[in-house]
Formats: C-alpha cells, sequence, structure tokens
C-alpha cells in the first residue's frame, strides 16, 4: 500500500509541475492551490500542526511538522473530473461545487475532486486513513466545500 501511495505522489507531483496556473481556454483566472485550503483545514485533516510548500503555483502540499513528504496534496487546473480510475468505488456529489467525486480503494477515500467552472480541485490523501463512511471523509467533504467557495 505504502509502494502504491508513493507512486501517486509521483503521478501528483509529475501532474501538478505540467498543470498551469488557468489561462488556457480563454481564462484570465489563476489560483494558488496553497490558498484555496487554509492551515486549520489541513490540520483537521492530518491531525497534526502543518506547513505547506507554498510557491503560489496550482500545487500545494501540506506536510506535518516533523515530517518530510505531505499527507494532503491540494490541486487546481481547468479541465472536466475524471470519471473512474482502475480498482476504485466511485462515490458523487452534488452539493459540492458543480459536482464532486471521491475515489475509494481499498476502503479509504484516496483522492475527491471538485469541479467548479472550468476549473478542478484535487484533494489527494496519500497518507491518511479516511474510510468513506467515518468523520475524517466528513471533514474532508467540508474541507473541499470551503475550498470550492473561494474559487
Amino acid at each position: 500500500m505504502k509502494t502504491f501511495n508513493l507512486m501517486v505522489l509521483a503521478t501528483v507531483l509529475a501532474l501538478g509541475a505540467c498543470g498551469g496556473q488557468g489561462g488556457g481556454n480563454g481564462s484570465d483566472k489563476s489560483y494558488d492551490a496553497c490558498q484555496l485550503v487554509t492551515a486549520d483545514e489541513a490540520r483537521a485533516l492530518v491531525g497534526d500542526p502543518v506547513t505547506n510548500t507554498g510557491g503560489g503555483g496550482s500545487i500545494c502540499g501540506w506536510i506535518p511538522e516533523g515530517e518530510k513528504i505531505s499527507y494532503l496534496n491540494v490541486s487546481i487546473g481547468e479541465g472536466a473530473m475524471p470519471e473512474g480510475g482502475q480498482n476504485v468505488e466511485v462515490l458523487r456529489f452534488d452539493d459540492i461545487g458543480d459536482g464532486a467525486i471521491a475515489m475509494v480503494r481499498e476502503g479509504d477515500v484516496i483522492e475527491f475532486y471538485v469541479q467548479k467552472g472550468d476549473y478542478v480541485l484535487r484533494l489527494n490523501m496519500p497518507f491518511l486513513d479516511v474510510p468513506p463512511d467515518g468523520a475524517t471523509f466528513e471533514e474532508v467533504k467540508r474541507v473541499a466545500k470551503a475550498a470550492a467557495g473561494r474559487m
């Protein structure tokens, strides 16, 4: 599982490096991924004091104090939400942004996507235990809804 999570993290970072801050498709909006989720919201999910990777770009990692890798990755880009993925269960929500999905693998929510206009917000939680029927998942939805409100 940890190997899979590391592969997901590497993919997220690679995709984030390729994505821009808006500007494509004629849009004049740009978002700072580190401004879409607050430190208090990230701490509520991670459970420890956190710092972000900063940078003002389309991807932001939230790192627990004393760790070297992010436990919560936030990215933003233009496009459409994915329809699903290999070996994942997809849960849909119509009350967050213009629609949202959670991808569940092996009993944990691994990613949460929110569509808002032409943009997709992605919360990736490679090292968090987020069962879809637990309090942490309710917090993920609350954080996603708040972040969508900032878009």
